[in-house]
């Protein structure tokens, strides 16, 4: 069954009429009980737009794949990514099931799967679904940094910073840095030239009253910054705008690159910082659009630009009939730009500088849907290395990702 699993894959993603025929296949080699093609289509019924995304049938195939004892070393190679997968999958769909997700997460990365130790360091620091523990956060990063994932040594080093171990923390973070790994290198400068990374608790300030505009430092912390920058990268293209016409486009308006975190591509850490969001903004997940990351080079800039739609465009009476107005924004900072990449809102004079970790929270219409024109703004043209940022935008109501 093996070599045909192989073909089928092949098949899948040839294209679409080809794909469907294997797909169908596919899923008959699920029946049969073979655990390569289970894995496979989970994580497909996981990731995959619809009519592909099937949470409940993804879960089912993972359900009995952890109940597979495998005896062979790929056979346990599948059963902990299996788990890795059903844990992921209830920690970012059942929030109320963070404690079964967190099991999961400790069984798989128990058996060595990399990724399920950078997510059970995550659940440990933040106390998700277990007791917050940062020995054991450390113990699971140093676990997947041996296995030489560059996500791990900068997790390892900022949590070692944290603890006052400078010098084991200073050698992850060089590690981390021969990577590229966003911010390691500018991180592991400042330990050296301060001696210490210390935590920062998050703090809100009011801009202004009407509109509502708060900033609010320190709401993400430095490693969730840069893995929102580095699981961005790969999906990176030239950034769109809402047009005039039921669609979107590129516009010199807006000459950043981005991408969106849609179902497929969230993960722990990206729904997370998502629920974190939600909680300020008092909505509920599903009010959410997909969570953006943008990336402006020296140059680049989004000129003035209001969030909120028009219902006199075709594209904005379109956008409107799914999840009605877009009533908040939250732009969240990812880095130090090295200088101006400002949030401008020039009808009230004011303009929020760039700081990672910080957040800029602002409101583009009143619960009702009726815009607050002064809530235009402007991503000021940066000047001086690079602007990441991620954007969250707030729906009235329930809000179609796919649609």
């Amino acid at each position: 069954m093996q070599q045909e699993f192989q073909k089928l894959r092949s098949a899948f993603a040839s294209g679409p009429e080809t794909g469907a025929q294997a797909w169908q296949q596919l899923q008959g080699l699920c029946e049969r009980g073979h655990l390569p093609a289970r894995l496979f289509v989970a994580t497909q019924k996981l990731k995959a737009p619809p009519p592909l995304f099937d949470l409940p049938g993804a879960l089912q195939l993972l359900r009995e794949l952890e109940g597979a004892a495998g005896s062979t070393g790929e056979e346990r190679t599948l059963r902990a990514t299996g788990l890795y997968r059903l844990g992921e999958a209830l920690a970012c769909h059942f929030p109320a099931q963070l404690e079964e997700a967190s099991q999961h997460l400790t069984e798989a990365a128990q058996l060595g799967q990399v990724e399920a130790q950078l997510s059970l360091a995550y659940c440990l620091r933040k106390g998700l679904g277990v007791t917050a523990d940062i020995t054991g956060a450390i113990h699971w990063s140093k676990a997947a940094a041996q296995q030489g994932h560059p996500r791990a040594f900068f997790e390892l080093g900022i949590l070692l910073a944290w603890s006052g171990k400078n010098n084991e923390a200073m050698a992850a973070l060089q590690r981390a840095a021969t990577f590229n790994y966003p911010a390691a290198g500018a991180l592991a400068g400042q330990l050296a030239q301060n001696g210490l990374l210390s935590q920062v608790e998050p703090e809100r300030q009011t801009v202004s009253l009407k509109p509502g505009i708060e900033r609010i430092t320190a709401l993400l912390d430095p490693l969730e910054c840069s893995h929102l920058a580095a699981l961005s990268m790969p999906h990176l293209k030239p950034s769109r705008v809402i047009s005039d016409q039921p669609d979107s486009r590129t516009s010199g308006d807006r000459t950043s690159e981005g991408m969106n975190f849609h179902h497929g591509l969230r993960d722990l850490v990206v729904t997370h910082v998502i629920r974190r969001l939600c909680t300020i903004a008092g909505c509920k997940f599903s009010q959410t659009e997909a969570l953006t990351v943008l990336m402006y080079i020296p140059g680049a800039e989004y000129r003035l630009h209001p969030d909120y739609f028009s219902s006199d465009s075709a594209g904005g009476r379109q956008q409107l009939e799914n999840g009605g107005q877009r009533i908040k924004t939250f732009v969240c900072y990812l880095n130090e730009v090295g200088g101006g990449g400002q949030t401008a809102f020039p009808d009230l004079d004011i303009k929020v500088d760039p700081e990672a970790g910080a957040v800029v929270y602002f409101h583009n219409a009143d619960d009702a849907g009726v815009p607050y024109p002064e809530s235009r703004h402007a991503g000021l043209p940066v000047t001086a290395g690079s602007k990441w940022i991620s954007t969250l935008w707030i729906r009235q109501s329930d809000h179609d990702q796919w649609a």
